[in-house]
């Protein structure tokens, strides 16, 4: 295989990066055969190994670079949106950054799994485990979110409640049917937050799995 052959075959697994990330790709393998000259192209090729493994490599490292990138700018993120929506500006070009950024990451892991030097079987067990992940993930998210939709519905109610019996009822008995409601609709505040606190850790932990079974595969094929 020479040098042509083997870019060939390299960008069919590349392909479908972003183009940003495509041609970056290709210029660092480039770059390198450069390097090297005509006359280090076939131990360049050695060292690189198949092209599955070249972007295996490359992809992977990707992905890794797009985890700490996202950990580190969580924090500034969260600042820039604050500000975004106190200056009313920009908040919805911030919003749709969010949403690349993650169906970046997404593109990234799939094409890691496919670029795998892994069988069929290793494959098929990673699904297995993330459609386990997912399902959990939704259940718990559904249990959430009807407590939620419960406590909203009593507060309501018990409000509702106080607001008939204000003739009728003592003073001890509204003050209580006006405290149980409050307390509901913290409660279910608190569970609001939690739902989104619980979506974001989520995702992180998703990412962790991903690159924690990539590599583990990788040092026991290796």
């Amino acid at each position: 295989m020479n040098r042509q052959e083997y870019m060939a075959e390299l960008a069919k697994y590349l392909r479908k990066l972003p183009a940003d990330d495509y041609q970056d790709a290709l210029n660092y393998f480039e770059e390198g055969f450069d390097a090297v000259g005509p006359e280090g192209e076939a131990e360049r090729i050695r060292e690189l190994g198949e092209p599955r493994d070249a972007a295996w490599d490359i992809l992977s490292k990707l992905l890794k670079e797009d985890l700490d990138a996202h950990e580190q700018s969580n924090e500034q993120s969260n600042e820039q949106t604050i500000n975004h929506n106190m200056a009313g500006e920009a908040n919805y070009s911030t919003k749709n950054l969010k949403k690349n950024k993650k169906l970046k990451w997404i593109l990234i892991a799939l094409l890691c799994i496919m670029a795998a030097p892994v069988g069929i079987p290793v494959v098929i067990m990673f699904f297995s485990i993330l459609l386990v992940a997912v399902i959990l993930f939704f259940t718990f998210f559904l249990l959430l979110l009807s407590l939620g939709v419960a406590l909203f519905a009593v507060t309501g109610k018990l409000f509702w409640y106080g607001l008939l019996s204000i003739g009728s009822a003592t003073v001890p008995e509204i003050l209580l049917i006006v405290g149980l409601g409050l307390c509901g609709l913290g409660l279910a505040i608190l569970l609001v937050n939690l739902l989104f606190k619980f979506c974001r850790w989520s995702v992180y932990r998703l990412k962790r799995f991903c690159i924690n079974f990539m590599s583990k595969v990788r040092r026991k094929i290796l």
